[in-house]
């Protein structure tokens, strides 16, 4: 990140007044703060925290004892932020990420509106990979605009907030203001790839709010802007020229600006992709060996898209019913340590055990077929059916690594199937499992994949499996849990 101009008093003295003069930045940064769902306990890192703005939003989320390392190479800023934020004995400053302790970790690594600076963001992601605990999180926002998604229309005489800059330049000309720098512009696609080379998941959310022409007309007064467009002139000079195109502008006009923000985690532990058994379905000693080798089994398309999708409006509407999840499927079934503990569980669970479609699954043709041919043997369902809500990771943890055996009276010769009710992604809550762990005395390498609806995922009684965390900020992950057994005379 270059602190060209940033590095400067007034600069630093303006853009603390524009803060407080408009909401733009603590509109920004109450929603970042928000999306990183951030609660006591966890140490925060603020990259490019400028005057302090982003960790003020922050604080008052966090315990008393709690700390946010403040990283900022503009010392200018800095000093202004130190002042912003006075004596909290929680913040610490550091002029780089090298100042940091060699191994700090953090739960959480914040950046607001300054993420789109950096040249090499694929080398950023993978440095702040390596400063993430396992579970956290980078979170970070910028304007859509300087993606390349250019706002629409607001409203006044001048909805798109263009005549300020176009009648100072029509009496001053100068080269057009670029606030992105030459060559640093990438688009959101480009972002989530950066992030997923660097072995995060990113989830992405947007934030929407009105920029004004006063706000506008302040933000092109700072002298980090108005030099790039009059070079030599002086600074008192160059926002008067700012001021006196701003008194023939529409004072009530205003655009709408889109933020994009991005909420990147970490795995909290590392696994292998988990490759589809599907093309095997037809070639039943391969199919058995496969299955006898590892203990699971993803079968890709095995159930049609359209039975699951109904049970998952079923299971919602049930959800609702309990008071689990709201209208809009996000969960307000509130906080417990496990999900057998949410209130409302085992009504759940009945509500559900009542529908026809869901006994229908339990004997499902495609189902049976398939664990009949790789256990060689004659299966029959109704050995336990379960259907699950996974909430978000900060509200109930995902279900720890166990065996399905450790729960049953018999576990002979049983097998599972896991199946997501909706598309599921691996930092939505899939499930992972550690091949080969059903042999006993394995160490537990995991593997796990990226889902969609109609896959099932089996597994026999004994394989070793955990849930992954449920990384979305409010939705919870829809499944039916299914056991077959042996088909008693």
């Amino acid at each position: 990140m270059k602190t060209s101009g940033w590095d400067d008093a007034d600069t630093a003295r303006l853009y603390r007044a524009f803060e407080d003069r408009h909401r733009r930045y603590r509109r920004a940064n109450q929603a970042l703060a928000k999306q990183a769902m951030l609660r006591p306990g966890l140490r925060v890192l603020d990259l490019a925290a400028g005057t302090g703005g982003t960790t003020a939003a922050l604080l008052p989320l966090l315990g008393a004892a709690d700390r946010i390392d403040c990283v900022e190479p503009a010392r200018a800023m800095a000093d202004a932020g130190r002042e912003r934020l006075g004596a909290e004995d929680r913040v610490h400053w550091h002029p780089s990420l090298r100042h940091l302790d060699r191994d700090a970790e953090f739960d959480r690594i914040v950046c607001g509106a300054a993420i789109w600076q950096w040249a090499d963001l694929a080398a950023l992601f993978r440095n702040l990979a390596r400063r993430l605990a396992p579970g956290g999180a980078l979170v970070f926002n910028v304007p859509a605009a300087y993606l390349g998604e250019p706002d629409g229309p607001g409203g006044g005489r001048d909805p798109h907030l263009t005549e300020l800059l176009a009648a100072a330049l029509q009496r001053h000309p100068a080269a057009p203001l670029a606030e992105v720098p030459a060559g640093a512009s990438r688009s959101p696609d480009d972002i989530d790839a950066a992030l997923h080379a660097a072995g995060l998941f990113p989830w992405r959310w947007e934030h929407r709010q009105r920029l004004t022409q006063s706000a506008w007309r302040d933000w092109l007064r700072l002298p980090l802007l108005t030099a790039r467009l009059w070079p030599g002139v002086p600074a008192d000079e160059r926002a008067g020229r700012i001021s006196q195109a701003a008194a023939e502008a529409d004072p009530d006009a205003w655009r709408p600006e889109r933020w994009l923000g991005w909420t990147a985690w970490k795995p909290g532990f590392e696994f292998k992709t988990l490759a589809d058994a599907y093309s095997l379905l037809e070639q039943p000693t391969p199919l058995r060996r496969l299955a006898r080798r590892d203990g699971a089994l993803l079968l890709r398309g095995l159930l049609p898209r359209q039975t699951v999708a109904l049970l998952r409006r079923q299971l919602a509407a049930c959800a609702r019913a309990e008071g689990l999840v709201d209208a809009h499927g996000g969960w307000v079934g509130g906080a417990a340590a496990a999900l057998h503990e949410v209130p409302s569980w085992v009504a759940l669970q009945q509500r559900m055990g009542l529908l026809s479609e869901f006994q229908a699954l339990v004997q499902a043709p495609a189902l049976l077929r398939v664990v009949s041919t790789i256990t060689g043997i004659t299966m029959q369902g109704g050995r336990g059916s379960v259907c699950r809500l996974a909430p978000p990771e900060h509200w109930v943890p995902a279900t720890p690594a166990h065996r399905d055996a450790e729960f049953l009276r018999d576990s002979n010769g049983v097998w599972g199937a896991w199946i997501p009710l909706s598309d599921c992604r691996v930092a939505d809550g899939g499930l992972a499992v550690a091949p080969g762990s059903h042999r006993g005395g394995v160490a537990a390498r995991w593997a796990a994949a990226d889902l969609q609806a109609g896959d099932v995922l089996l597994l026999s009684a004994q394989t070793l499996h955990r849930g992954c965390p449920n990384l979305q900020p409010r939705r919870p992950r829809l499944s039916i849990d299914l056991r077959f057994g042996p088909a008693v005379p």
